[in-house]
């Protein structure tokens, strides 16, 4: 590592050579140096030359540098402009999230100045709101990066007051190279987009960073934060093997043999972790298995589609065969869930493999379907082959290219090698011709874009060698589209963290050779990885001339297909080898499959449905930060029509609504037939319009036709009936003032007081007295009451306008003292079950609750609780999911109407050694802005079966 003054020596030259006085002068240059384990230090000078503007701030670099760097950058104002400090605020909020590409300097002499570089690696100008994808200044942040930096306090800037906007060009030196590199707009280096060894390279490098985020166990640090080098919370069992098989693409085409040797290792590692916590293995009634990984409660086809592709990949890698009962595991289960028409139930619940989910998103599909071909050109049993036949006709007749989805171009790709038919490239054509101006056009970081051009280009060469084929190519724009896959490519440098990018983050030795998304605070997850990896791989075989096809690899024992005679049961049974495969015979019409003609599993299409959807608040119904806005968008998808309408647009003597609904992202304004289910809300069964919902009860099923019950009640109901008495809180209404001293002493003077009717959190009080002081804490106001009169003052004023509740306090606080609950979020869903979401809401530490929508927050529920348990947090787990999966169907059990949803909050406190549940509250109609998509696909299976129910006459 070369000292700063050797650094300089090489730097300084090239700047003074670049450097235009005509359009830079004076000179305002930044030093920027670090030795790459710690953010870099900056340090900024303003002259009339270049050579003093150099000298002063290299000077003062040289004061608080303190090791040798491994980097040296010169950034110099090219250009300014003044601004109001209003219009700068509005300037960063016009930008998406971190795309702000210009300095700030907050006085005319540039005393106080952050580069754009600053700005964005201490996630100054990044939303913290994870739903807004606008840009916004933070100024906590600011002011504690001006103390860093320039060791003063952050200026109070009113609208009016005047800052500077400025751009930079720069060049920087880095150990190890002979000469500088200049900086482009994007703030990286200028790089040789001819040069094909360079996105090997990149590739290669991102792969290394996979190797150093897998532990021995072979599961992944899921992802991070670069600007505070924090950890992204959660995992993902869909990610882990999509990683693997990019990880095991680089293996296959990589020389180097002691690069190869830590990746096959850690390929190994993340593989056999799969198998050993996340397997799981459905067998039928004849004994044929089915293998499925789990992904928390749930398992999808994705999932399985992921994994084949990891296993076949290491498989044609290596040449081991010792996955490959596995891999038909695998494929079987994917089969199990296809229906007549060919798409696919996509979720299952891991526990009974019953249906979860019919759809979830369209990538599921194209991931089962490759997963399932690369399989086939390693076995080549043709039941893979026809059951992915199957899929693409439905989907093609479907126009699932419309969708433009990645895997399914990848899919087509590899199905064209072994059915190379006029129809399967048309499909592929369709899918990436009407996409080509959008992936031209983004400049944010989208690898997908650049795997589905890839995947397309491999069988557009290989239908230039098909006469056949010719006609369907006469459209295609090859400039066009050459160009734009050169575009792709070259823009995934923009998204990889060089070190000249990484050098202002936090640690930037861990973030070098990975892959960045700039919209979420610059985070690297493994799957951003994956997917660059997989397209760079891609292009780079392009540039090779090399051919990205699955090349087949040679068994020790041929598998063999062989028919087996129909069982004279409800099922017939399909032997390819050592799989069998399980047809249920439920509907007349045959499939035929391996030339058996069979039964398949009965399915009716969906039909059209129309449901009321009554909300009393219409202000933001229709902005998309609304929890129900997703609803309305994926509704058609569903092919169900969502009416929006109040109990005053009910037109009973036409039987019709004047309702709202939303088409092609408009609302539109129409009159309908009431529907026959209405998802209503339960403040409209109060007096005003409580006749109104009788009457429309005699024609309409209300999925909410009852309030719950009131919190004291709730509480006496359950003691009274024992069974979940251990998680019952001691509840007490307050009568006056003296009853209120007693119940205080007797619950030790640490005690929550709750509004019985209170929603949202709201009115919730603790008060605690101790060492002759009490506290009270109201709307995260702390107060000191000194005497019992101001005590009784407080009470008189706050609870005496409703009834009052008292608790002992339960200390559910998280290690850093904020107060938490976790939310057990359950409704009906298909088959009229009950759904649970469970989610921790972590309070902002200054109140008493821990509702989102009184300023907490929230994060997945296995990361928080390892995170506040450790060891233990799967005993809390555990406990946590005994509550979830009993306390719905108790809770239903004191109402003769169906409950459809019910907010469970749940506290947890430690004592005497072990961990206390505390059922804080339960209660009908809870928010569900956390987990609003998950909501609306729940919600439209529970749709789908009151209608069935109608449709039977089973259901009023």
């Amino acid at each position: 590592m070369l000292s700063l003054k050797e650094l300089s020596e090489k730097l300084y030259p090239a700047f003074i050579r670049t450097f235009d006085e005509n359009l830079s002068k004076p000179c305002r240059l930044f030093l920027s140096a670090t030795n790459m384990k710690e953010r870099a230090l900056i340090r900024h000078a303003v002259s009339d030359t270049p050579e003093e503007a150099w000298m002063a701030a290299l000077s003062e670099l040289e004061k608080i540098l303190t090791d040798e760097p491994a980097i040296l950058r010169a950034d110099w104002v090219t250009a300014s402009e003044t601004v109001t400090w209003a219009e700068c605020l509005e300037r960063i909020k016009a930008k998406r999230r971190n795309y702000f590409r210009q300095g700030i300097a907050f006085d005319k002499n540039y005393n106080l100045a952050f580069m754009e570089q600053e700005l964005n690696a201490n996630a100054i100008c990044c939303n913290l709101e994870q739903e807004d994808k606008r840009g916004e200044f933070q100024t906590e942040k600011a002011a504690a990066y001006c103390q860093q930096r320039f060791g003063q306090d952050f200026p109070k800037l009113a609208d009016t007051d005047e800052v500077e906007l400025f751009n930079t060009t720069g060049i920087f030196i880095q150990a190890g190279m002979t000469e500088p590199l200049t900086i482009t707009a994007e703030g990286r280096r200028v790089v040789d987009a001819d040069n094909g060894e360079m996105f090997f390279d990149m590739a290669r490098r991102g792969t290394n960073y996979l190797v150093t985020q897998c532990g021995a166990d072979g599961r992944f640090i899921y992802g991070l934060y670069p600007c505070d080098d924090s950890v992204v919370p959660g995992y993902n069992t869909h990610r882990h093997f999509g990683t693997l098989f990019a990880m095991a693409e680089t293996y296959e085409i990589c020389a180097d043999d002691e690069i190869k040797k830590s990746l096959g290792a850690a390929i190994e590692n993340g593989l056999e972790y799969g198998i050993r916590n996340l397997l799981r293995y459905k067998k039928t009634d004849d004994g044929t298995e089915m293998a499925y990984f789990s992904e928390g409660r749930a398992t999808t086809i994705g999932i399985s589609g992921l994994a084949l592709l990891a296993f076949t990949k290491w498989t044609t890698s290596t040449g081991t065969t010792k996955y490959i009962s596995l891999m038909n595991a695998l494929a079987r289960g994917i089969i199990a869930t296809q229906k007549p028409d060919g798409t696919f139930t996509q979720v299952l619940n891991i526990r009974n493999f019953s249906v979860r989910r019919e759809f979830s998103v369209t990538f599921y599909d194209g991931e089962a379907l490759y997963g399932m071909l690369r399989l086939y050109a390693i076995t080549k049993e043709k039941y893979l082959l026809e059951s992915v036949e199957r899929a693409i006709n439905g989907f093609a007749e479907k126009k699932y290219w419309e969708h433009h989805d990645h895997w399914m171009q990848y899919t087509l790709n590899e199905l064209t090698l072994f059915k190379p038919t006029a129809k399967y490239f048309k499909f592929g054509l369709d899918n990436i011709s009407s996409y080509l101006p959008n992936i031209r056009r983004s400049t944010v970081h989208n690898p997908t874009q650049l795997e589905m051009i890839m995947a397309a280009e491999n069988m557009i060469r290989r239908m230039k060698s098909l006469p056949d084929m010719k006609d369907l190519l006469k459209d295609l724009d090859d400039k066009y589209f050459y160009s734009t896959t050169d575009i792709r490519a070259e823009r995934m440098c923009n998204s990889y963290f060089w070190p000249e990018v990484a050098m202002y983050f936090k640690n930037p030795e861990r973030m070098v050779g990975s892959f960045y998304v700039r919209t979420d605070a610059f985070r690297v997850r493994i799957d951003d990885v994956q997917h660059t990896i997989s397209g760079l791989l891609a292009y780079y075989k392009c540039f090779k001339g090399a051919s990205v096809e699955l090349q087949p690899i040679k068994l020790d024992k041929p598998v063999a297909v062989e028919k087996v005679d129909a069982v004279r049961s409800n099922r017939t049974v399909i032997k390819a080898g050592s799989v069998r495969v399980t047809i249920e015979t439920d509907q007349a019409e045959p499939v035929e499959v391996e030339g058996v003609k069979v039964k398949s599993v009965a399915v009716e299409e969906n039909p059209p449905i129309s449901v009321g959807i009554m909300k009393r608040v219409k202000a933001n119904f229709w902005e998309m930060s609304n929890a129900r806005y997703p609803m309305f968008c994926m509704a058609k998808h569903f092919n169900i029509e969502l009416l929006f309408f109040a109990p005053q647009d009910i037109d009973f003597e036409t039987m019709t609504v004047n309702a709202i609904t939303l088409e092609n992202n408009a609302v539109v304004h129409k009159t309908a037939p009431i529907p026959k289910i209405i998802d209503n809300d339960i403040t409209y069964s109060r007096p005003a319009t409580a006749p109104i919902m009788r009457k429309l009860r005699e024609h309409s099923y209300l999925i909410r036709p009852i309030a719950g019950m009131r919190k004291q009640t709730f509480y006496t109901t359950l003691a009274k009936d024992g069974r979940f008495n251990d998680y019952l809180i001691k509840t007490t209404t307050v009568k006056d003032f003296q009853h209120f001293q007693t119940l205080f002493e007797k619950n030790n003077f640490d005690v929550i007081m709750k509004p019985g009717n209170g929603v949202g959190g709201s009115g919730v009080v603790h008060l605690i007295y101790d060492d002759n002081k009490c506290f009270v804490t109201f709307k995260t106001v702390t107060t000191e009451l000194k005497t019992v009169d101001e005590l009784e003052k407080f009470y008189n004023e706050h609870f005496t306008d409703r009834p009052y509740i008292m608790q002992p306090y339960v200390t559910s606080r998280t290690r850093q003292g904020n107060p938490f609950d976790v939310r057990i979020h359950a409704r009906r869903g298909a088959g009229g079950k009950f759904v649970t979401f469970l989610y921790p809401r972590i309070g902002n530490g200054e109140g008493v609750i821990s509702n989102i929508v009184a300023g907490g927050y929230t994060m997945g529920l296995e990361p928080f609780l390892k995170t506040e348990y450790g060891d233990d947090w799967k005993v809390v787990y555990d406990k946590l999911m005994f509550l979830s999966d009993n306390f719905p169907d108790y809770y239903q059990s004191f109402f003769k109407d169906t409950i459809f949803d019910i907010g469970i909050d749940v506290g947890i406190q430690k004592r005497n050694g072990d961990y206390e549940l505390k059922l804080f509250e339960a209660y009908i109609q809870p928010g569900f802005t956390m987990i609003r998509n998950e909501v609306a696909v729940t919600n439209f299976d529970y749709y789908r079966y009151l209608d069935q129910k109608i449709r039977e006459g089973s259901l009023k």
